[in-house]
């Protein structure tokens, strides 16, 4: 039986950010926090920086143009020190991380406060407590909770600790991406979110039930978000379907997020969590069906699919594969260019991901290869 621990503050509401941002910072003793920033952080900085307390002096990271995760990790390391020699070095170091955007300020604000760092001069603080970590996503997808998303970064004595964020600010209202394509991709991680956490194989009731209602909001808002990103009811229901996915997701994923991060380490572009799924979805499904026929039943009922005689995984692959081409999403890996030499690197990574230890049916390199050649 598996450890069920929830544990996180989530403020969850409509301009909750005014509301309960400073007093959550002001409760933490924050003077010097990190704000990390990404290609999908929009308008929600302003409003961060906004409404930070007045005794805070915040400096802003910005990892939009950054080519890999490795050098986004390097660089929030960096920032987290202070201001290089040259910039007036002797300044404070930073004493919190504020995420806030897509996967990328997310997630790195998640891993690298796993650092333990001297305060801030004057925070109550002390030096033996773990930085606060803070997450405002503004894509219905990585909200920092669950399995770390994101390739960790590696330092000496090993990876990066992980934890999860001491707050998460679920504020519907930032939901507003100008990109629709960036918007698809983060609904369908939400969705994949809540659709491999419920087929892990793990024992966690929660984390079903969650998962279960996160898959029912994504069928019913998805599509709606994407065609209007103004739509303020679809932004708050696929939000709330990413929480469900990012708590039930503590309970484990599976091999669709196993190659997906494994590609994004070796292949492809940093931000770019998502796209792959509908990709995925098929070979994967196709793979694990024998090894949870009734979950992937009550999987279907809840995305109301209907299997037409061909089975629930049949359904559910011809379900998700037309709604990620109604999204715009790649049907296939094809345009990566895989090598044969890639594929393989890439499923002795997938085999070895954390994610594929909760997958429902045992997958090792050899039935990884299988899966991304079929969805190549």
């Amino acid at each position: 039986m598996s450890l069920i621990r929830y544990a996180t503050r989530i403020h969850f509401a409509e301009r909750v950010l005014e509301d309960a941002l400073p007093e959550e910072v002001k409760a933490r003793g924050v003077l010097a926090p990190l704000v990390v920033v990404d290609a999908d952080t929009g308008p929600a900085l302003a409003r961060v920086l906004d409404c930070l307390p007045v005794a805070c002096r915040p400096r802003v990271l910005d990892l939009a143009g950054l080519p890999t995760c490795a050098a986004m990790g390097e660089a929030v390391a960096r920032a987290l020190q202070g201001p290089d020699a040259e910039e007036g070095g002797g300044a404070t170091p930073c004493d919190a991380v504020i995420g806030v955007g897509g996967a990328p300020a997310v997630s790195l604000a998640q891993q690298l406060a796993g650092d333990e760092r001297a305060p801030a001069r004057g925070s109550r603080r002390s030096a033996r407590e773990p930085m606060p970590i803070l997450t405002v996503p503004t894509l219905p997808g990585c909200l920092g909770l669950g399995p770390q998303p994101w390739p960790a970064r590696e330092r000496r004595g090993g990876a990066s600790a992980l934890r999860v964020p001491d707050v998460v600010f679920c504020d519907p209202s930032l939901v507003r991406p100008a990109d629709p394509a960036r918007l698809a991709a983060s609904g369908m991680d939400a969705l994949v979110h809540c659709l491999e956490a419920f087929l892990a194989n793990v024992w966690n009731p929660p984390a079903d039930g969650m998962a279960y209602d996160g898959l029912r909001r994504a069928s019913l808002w998805l599509e709606r978000l994407v065609a209007d990103p103004a739509d303020a009811d679809a932004g708050r229901e696929m939000l709330a379907a990413a929480l469900n996915g990012a708590l039930a997701a503590q309970k484990g994923l599976g091999a669709i997020h196993a190659i997906a991060h494994a590609l994004e380490t070796m292949a492809v572009r940093p931000d770019s969590h998502g796209e792959l799924h509908a990709a995925l979805v098929g070979p994967v499904l196709a793979f694990n069906a024998p090894a949870v026929p009734e979950r992937l039943a009550i999987a279907a009922q809840a995305l109301q699919v209907s299997g037409e005689g061909r089975g629930e995984a049949c359904g559910l692959v011809d379900h998700l594969a037309a709604l990620g081409a109604r999204l715009g999403l790649p049907g296939s890996l094809a345009h990566l260019g895989l090598t044969a030499t890639g594929i393989d690197r890439i499923a002795a990574a997938a085999a070895r991901a954390p994610a594929n230890r909760d997958n429902p049916r045992y997958a090792n390199a050899a039935d990884y290869r299988r899966m991304i050649e079929e969805a190549s």
